[in-house]
């Protein structure tokens, strides 16, 4: 395309929650609006769909309070995208008030007075509700929408294949004790806990879980290709910590020669159902780190193939990098001679930032 790449603004008219929305298309290189539309309906939800037209704009469904979702933009060879998708698309909402995760789905066309063929009815799937004594939603994060993975085969010492559990909808999940929810420093390690979840958010299924105590939020998480790092601080060392957790499918555990990787000879192309209950172990590790931070992100590629670095925003407004190497999970105090040739770090309990 010769022109410069837009961003959809998604907008109310009003205070309230029902206030009619607003959709403006702003230039990113110069900022000036080249386009807007009002909606005769309000929007609680945006969710953008792994799908573009001809023109290269995305499809967006934008939900309403009364759970009905629009399909924009209103163009024939959009709807006809959608409607060739309709039983693959899937979103969930999250109520962090109430604790609540919800799953859905779309069922059919809206029906009503008005007849209008971009508008459809939805319905819930799943709920996962959290123990409001116990647990209280402080940050959740998923995979980008465009994110590329080069390769899903990862090839360790020994000539060792593992397989990372790719999905799109897998979502982190992070909760705090209650009380631990307020400024670093107003509770006790005993009162405080932070809880990490990754569910499926096709069936709701809880696919890994683990609990760490004496932790406080404010908890940044960030999540690429199987892995997620997530920040916080540690109650009882008085020092903040990183943690990543890796997800891996043991359903292809049988394709371990990485000779049959090169040769093709796998079971790489064969279909998975995601309401079949997936084989995935986790690899997990904490460390220490020295900054406080407000915002957590991953540099991507246009092919995923080079390394990752973790870009972290601290709190004195600087932007650190730190290469994913260093959170990787099976890092060891001692490595061997063929973990060192895989690039594998020696273990210690920090995290290392050189001052550029």
């Amino acid at each position: 395309m010769d022109e410069n790449p837009s961003v959809l603004v998604v907008s109310r008219c009003g205070p309230s929650s029902d206030a009619p929305g607003v959709l403006s298309f702003v230039d990113t290189y110069t900022g000036k609006e080249l386009s807007s539309l009002s909606l005769d309906h309000a929007v609680v939800q945006v969710i953008p769909l792994p799908y573009t037209d001809s023109t290269e704009q995305r499809l967006h469904l934008l939900i309403n309070a009364d759970k009905h979702a629009h399909l924009y933009p209103k163009t024939s060879e959009a709807l006809s995208i959608f409607k060739r998708e309709f039983l693959n698309i899937y979103w969930y909402s999250v109520e962090d008030q109430n604790g609540i995760i919800k799953g859905h789905a779309l069922k059919c066309k809206c029906t009503g007075e008005v007849a209008d063929e971009f508008c459809f009815d939805t319905r819930d799937l799943w709920s996962v509700v959290f123990p409001s004594e116990s647990e209280k939603i402080v940050a959740t994060v998923t995979r980008k929408l465009n994110e590329v993975v080069h390769t899903q085969a990862k090839v360790v010492a020994d000539q060792d294949v593992m397989y990372k559990y790719i999905s799109r909808n897998l979502l982190f999940v992070a909760t705090v004790a209650p009380k631990g929810s307020g400024e670093i420093g107003s509770v006790t390690p005993e009162e405080s806990w932070l809880v990490a979840y990754l569910i499926d958010t096709v069936t709701g299924r809880i696919l890994h879980r683990v609990t760490h105590h004496g932790l406080q939020g404010p908890v940044h998480a960030v999540f690429s290709e199987n892995w997620v790092v997530y920040h916080y601080f540690n109650l009882r060392a008085h020092r903040y910590e990183m943690s990543v957790i890796e997800i891996y499918d043991q359903s292809r555990a049988d394709n371990k020669d990485v000779w049959k990787l090169v040769l093709g000879k796998h079971n790489l192309t064969s279909p998975i159902s995601l309401f079949s209950r997936p084989e995935v172990i986790t690899k997990s590790q904490s460390y220490f780190f020295t900054h406080s931070l407000k915002a957590i992100a991953v540099t991507s590629t246009a092919k995923g193939i080079t390394s990752k670095q973790l870009l972290l925003g601290t709190i004195g407004d600087q932007v650190l990098a730190l290469d994913k190497r260093f959170l990787d999970p099976r890092r060891t105090v001692n490595p061997t001679q063929a973990e060192k040739e895989e690039g594998i770090i020696p273990l210690t309990d920090s995290l290392p930032i050189i001052p550029q």
